[in-house]
């Protein structure tokens, strides 16, 4: 799906300057819930009763992690478990390995 917003701008000359912005949204991906009354029910992949239970939520979820975030936790560890080599000759020890 395609929304675009559209607006003209008046440039410093004085002449007129159309701008669209578009954001694309994809319709393509659903979200595999056996809840969810939008998306298709070809394979649902998420349960609807958790079997998990938490003290900070009493109410049945789903915990959906931003990939920036993740990457930049995964980058850090990576980063704290190889150090600082203190010359180049050194090779850092790695934490998968």
């Amino acid at each position: 799906m395609l929304k675009s917003k559209t607006f003209v701008k008046k440039t410093r000359s004085g002449g007129v300057l159309k701008i669209v912005r578009e954001h694309y949204l994809r319709d393509d991906i659903w979200c595999g819930s056996e809840v969810c009354k939008e998306c298709k029910d070809e394979a649902p992949v998420l349960q609807e009763h958790a079997s998990i239970e938490s003290n900070l939520c009493s109410y049945p979820h789903y915990l959906i992690p931003d990939t920036n975030v993740v990457l930049h936790q995964v980058f850090k560890g990576f980063i704290l478990s190889v150090g600082n080599p203190k010359s180049a000759n050194q090779r850092p020890q790695f934490a998968f390995s």
